[in-house]
This record gives structure tokens, C-alpha cells and sequence, in this order.
């Protein structure tokens, strides 16, 4: 009788997906804003008691090759401490206070100055405030309480609004993470998914179980 009871739930809580209206994706605008407040918050972990210094763009460059363009702007710097890898990549090891925060300046001005370009595969990974808030009730409504059904206990949501302001472009917490007991290999996750999927909209987008 409970197996039947439980099984009767998890139709409830996940049947009928494919009649709900999702919400738009954000548009290049909003996508812009994201970015900007994105860029707002990583000053604000550097230099909190300063305001982000402006950096005009000199242009934004392809994923391909933005790890080179941006090896490029910090070789052409004098920077104590940074050391540079054949074929691109560098690695900046120091302690001293003044010279991190001077490489910090750098770093910022170069990606400021370089920023990557917005092609579909990054459109498709920036979520919408009306997708967030989509997001926030499937996870309270169905994911979290699917989850719990199928015998896991998790973690208690952060509020709504702790949930959209600390969202940037992707959910900043999510349910898979916050499971006890949690799985331990990757065969596991698969009924777990199949039983309890993410957010319809953008499947590929929402964190994923941990790869083991």
C-alpha cells in the first residue's frame, strides 16, 4: 500500500511537464546585466572597500581562443611572481600581500579589456529572472519533495530571496548537492535522474551530481 502511495505522489509531483509554460531565456540586455553584476561581485572579493574600476573592451574574442588572448595580455605585463607555459596556460604563486593585489589589478584589466564573445552555447547557459524563479519553485514543489519520496534527506532551500540575489546566471543552490546519503558513484545517479529530473528548460544548464 505504501510503495502504491508513493508511486501515486511521484506522478503527481512530476506528471503533466510538458504542459507548463516556461518562461522566456533572458535576452542579450539582460545577459548583460548578468555579466556586470557577475563581474560587480569578483571586484568586491578583491577589493572590497573600493568601487570595480572601469576597463573600456578592446574586443571580445571566441572561446577558442580567449585563454590565449588573455595569456597574451598578462605576458606583456611586468609581473613578479607569474610564471608562463609553452603552448599558453600560466601559473602566479606569491604571497606578498601588495604583489597579489597588484596581479589582481592586471588580471581584471585584461579580462575586462577581452571579455569572451556571446555565442548561442553561452547564451544557452545564462537563465533569466523568470527562469530562477521557475527554477526556485520546481525545486520546493517538485525536485526536493521527488527526492525525499525516493528515501534522501535534503538539505533545508535557502529563502527565495537569498535564492535570486545570489543567483548570477545559474542556481546557486541546488538539491542534487545537498542529498544524505549521497551517492558515491555515477551508476547511482542515473535512476536518481530518470525519477527525479531537473528543471525541464534547460536540463544541460542546472549542476549536475558530481562526477566520481
Amino acid at each position: 500500500m505504501r510503495r502504491m502511495l508513493v508511486a501515486l505522489a511521484l506522478v503527481t509531483l512530476l506528471g503533466g511537464c510538458s504542459a507548463v509554460t516556461l518562461p522566456p531565456p533572458p535576452t542579450d540586455a539582460e545577459i548583460s546585466l548578468i555579466e556586470a553584476k557577475g563581474n560587480v561581485m569578483w571586484w568586491n572579493s578583491m577589493f572590497p572597500n573600493e568601487n570595480p574600476q572601469y576597463v573600456p573592451v578592446e574586443r571580445r574574442v571566441s572561446p577558442q581562443e580567449h585563454a590565449t588572448v588573455i595569456t597574451a595580455c598578462l605576458q606583456a605585463q611586468d609581473i613578479e611572481g607569474i610564471q608562463f607555459f609553452e603552448g599558453g596556460g600560466w601559473v602566479f604563486d606569491v604571497n606578498d600581500s601588495e604583489t597579489v593585489a597588484a596581479f589582481q589589478r592586471i588580471q581584471w584589466t585584461c579580462y575586462q579589456q577581452y571579455p569572451l564573445e556571446l555565442t548561442d552555447e553561452r547564451r544557452s547557459t545564462y537563465l533569466s529572472k523568470a527562469q530562477l524563479d521557475y527554477v526556485f519553485d520546481y525545486f520546493a514543489a517538485r525536485l526536493v519533495p521527488c527526492l525525499r519520496l525516493e528515501g534522501f534527506d535534503v538539505n533545508p532551500m535557502p529563502s527565495r530571496d537569498t535564492f535570486m540575489a545570489e543567483s548570477i546566471s545559474t542556481p546557486m543552490w541546488n538539491p542534487y548537492y545537498e542529498l544524505t546519503p549521497m551517492p558515491n558513484q555515477a551508476g547511482q545517479w542515473v535512476p536518481i535522474l530518470s525519477k527525479c529530473p531537473p528543471p525541464p528548460m534547460t536540463p544541460s544548464l542546472i549542476p549536475g551530481p558530481r562526477e566520481y
